[in-house]
């Protein structure tokens, strides 16, 4: 698994992961190759890493006190408490997307969930919290994704000391809205009389010559698993958000 130590500034981190995610994805299994059976969410089993792809014929020893998380073809989450000796088998191949573990598995490998209670208690929420949430901040991604019930949720990178004005508006020159933005809350929803549109292109004007770029994914209902939901964010270009979901299996949310 790849790791950043906390020096590392946000954004040059969020850029090397999605030039890792990018290269990753598009790393697919030859059409001959046996198809795993589970992807490592987390795990404290030696030698087996998170990300790591288990198949039906790999004999897995889990010791006592160490434990896996796994996730399976389906999406499906599955905990092994050792001790534990044997292989694990799945009857659901026919019904899975072929690629969906090797995407995921390359999703994980390039998240950091070591740090996945960070924002939890702070008066600015950080995306760990949830993959629907977007630091609104010079730098951020150009493609974001939307969830299925239309939420979209901006978060302060920085406690702000005053209030701001956020313009959000069609790229096209059409509609546009202004959003007054308290200091006092931490969050600010995309506004609502901006309907969010499947791959619209929009401009958000953050004050100070900061007008950031953004194209929207509207994630479909058919998600049938947060697992399938980070494949869907990493495939439409949002691969924080991707990661967040990571994070919030990994912590059992």
């Amino acid at each position: 698994m790849i790791r950043t130590g906390h020096s590392t500034p946000r954004r040059a981190r969020a850029c090397l992961g999605a030039a890792l995610l990018a290269a990753l994805l598009s790393v697919r299994p030859a059409a001959a190759e046996e198809p795993p059976s589970y992807v490592v969410l987390a795990s404290t089993v030696p030698d087996l890493a998170v990300g790591a792809l288990i198949d039906e014929d790999m004999m897995l020893d889990v010791p006592r006190g160490a434990s896996l998380t796994l996730i399976d073809p389906l999406g499906a989450i599955k905990v092994i408490e050792g001790p534990f000796m044997g292989k694990l088998r799945t009857n659901v191949e026919d019904e899975a997307e072929p690629s969906f573990l090797h995407d995921l598995a390359n999703i994980i490998a390039v998240t950091d969930t070591t740090d996945v209670a960070l924002g939890m208690g702070r008066t600015t929420l950080a995306p760990e919290v949830s993959p629907w949430l977007v630091a609104l901040e010079p730098g951020m991604p150009q493609d974001l994704c939307v969830s299925p019930r239309g939420q979209l949720v901006f978060y302060r990178s920085e406690p702000g000391p005053e209030d701001m004005t956020v313009r959000f508006a069609a790229a096209d020159g059409g509609a546009q809205v202004r959003v007054h933005w308290s200091a006092r809350d931490p969050l600010m929803r995309w506004p609502d009389n901006l309907p969010p549109e499947d791959g619209g292109q929009y401009v958000i004007d953050i004050g100070d010559a900061d007008k950031q770029a953004a194209t929207l994914h509207l994630a479909p209902a058919s998600l049938a698993t947060d697992a399938h939901a980070a494949v869907w964010l990493a495939r439409h270009g949002c691969m924080e958000q991707a990661q967040a979901m990571v994070r919030r299996m990994a912590l059992g949310g």
